[in-house]
């Protein structure tokens, strides 16, 4: 489940918070691309076809589907702000632009012994990862720890179980998503875990130029 909340006050109006008197709470936050819902559900419709004859294979909701950007985790309330002026200000330096998904499925960390289905991005995806660079610059001047693994442009469809050679059966599968997908916006989410899965709440949109 996805919903937008109005924040009173960055750092202190967002999320779940602490007792007065007691240390702020930290709060799981990530930032991604939002994806359009056109382009979630023909995804998720691809994945399904896997989905529906191996168990194993749990699909992200499709209201959840997006491109993360940047994973942070548990953060204290208290720099929310600060992230927010990071991520405004890497905002600002782009303008909104398409770019296209691959035709197939890929995997993390192979199809050959799949974790993870995700949906590869093809043309402009040196335009996602200089945002994800600009981003990671202005994070790290905020003294947030720059991602030590390669920047990958792909959406999150489905997570495995246990790794299994998927090389045949994702090779049959073509995604429906023939036009070019906007990108007009970076998000910052914040992520509740709960039994029945992730319910993510929109803190802040900001728009692209």
């Amino acid at each position: 489940m996805v919903y937008e909340k109005k924040m009173k006050k960055p750092g202190s109006g967002a999320g779940r918070y602490s007792k007065p008197g007691q240390a702020p709470e930290s709060i799981r936050l990530f930032i991604a691309l939002t994806v359009p819902e056109d382009v979630r559900k023909s995804l998720y419709r691809t994945i399904s076809i896997l989905a529906e004859s191996d168990r194993q294979i749990r699909q992200v909701p499709v209201e959840n589907i997006h491109l993360t950007l940047r994973f942070l985790g548990d953060t204290r309330c208290d720099r929310i702000e600060k992230i927010m002026q990071a991520v405004g200000q890497t905002s600002q330096e782009f303008h909104k632009f398409h770019y296209l998904i691959a035709e197939s499925p890929g995997a993390f960390p192979s199809l050959k012994s799949a974790k993870v289905l995700f949906a590869g991005v093809t043309e402009s995806s040196e335009k996602i990862e200089e945002i994800f660079s600009k981003l990671e610059d202005g994070l790290s001047r905020i003294k947030i720890r720059k991602e030590p693994r390669k920047f990958v442009s792909h959406v999150t469809l489905a997570r495995i179980r246990e790794r299994k050679d998927l090389t045949e059966s994702a090779a049959r599968l073509l995604f429906d998503v023939k036009e070019p997908v906007l990108c007009s916006e970076i998000v910052l989410f914040e992520s509740i875990l709960k039994p029945a899965g992730a319910e993510y709440v929109i803190l802040k949109r900001y728009e692209l130029k």
